[in-house]
């Protein structure tokens, strides 16, 4: 958010640029095929999908898997925050949008078939309104679903300092 740092990835890894060092700050290898990756909004975890439908929540300070998220059957094209305790994800082949408890690692949510019968061209892309719970989806056409009240979630968002992270302290060389 502040603009030092932007976020890539190749098919096997994810990488954090440090624009103002002109160098990687931090780096994570697979050897899975990324889809998708969304940094959480203090830049804690990063979710990134995979073509199996998994979701992997890595900790940006360890490098480390601390949860995999599983309900997706084939690749999740898109992945959006909301706060550090919820997390969107749509696919394009399973047809459906879900909204996962951080937290719990379960999936609470889940709205199937948004444009059923249409052929299978292009991505969903699923995001949150940060103002409310909605979410919007798009994939022929801009759709917005209000979420239906949810046991115990709490749609506030705590925003963390814009630098918060420290990237330097997760480098090791061998990770380049």
């Amino acid at each position: 958010p502040s603009g030092r740092f932007v976020m890539f990835s190749s098919f096997s890894g994810l990488f954090v640029w440090n624009v103002a060092q002109k160098r990687i700050d931090w780096s994570w290898k697979t050897d899975d095929e990324i889809c998708a990756f969304a940094p959480s909004h203090d830049w804690s975890m990063c979710a990134v999908s995979f073509r199996n439908g998994a979701i992997k929540l890595l900790s940006m300070q360890t490098s480390q898997v601390v949860a995999t998220l599983r309900g997706h059957q084939r690749a999740v094209g898109s992945l959006a925050w909301h706060g550090n305790s919820y997390l969107a994800s749509a696919s394009t082949d399973d047809l459906w949008v879900g909204i996962w408890d951080i937290k719990s690692s379960r999936l609470i949510w889940q709205l199937p078939s948004l444009e059923p019968g249409l052929i299978n061209l292009g991505a969903y892309v699923a995001e949150f309104d940060p103002h409310k719970p909605r979410i919007w989806s798009f994939r022929h056409t801009l759709r917005e679903f209000d979420i239906p009240p949810l046991a115990d979630v709490d749609w506030s968002i705590v925003r963390a300092q814009e630098d918060a992270v420290d990237f330097s302290q997760s480098l090791r060389d061998s990770d380049l």
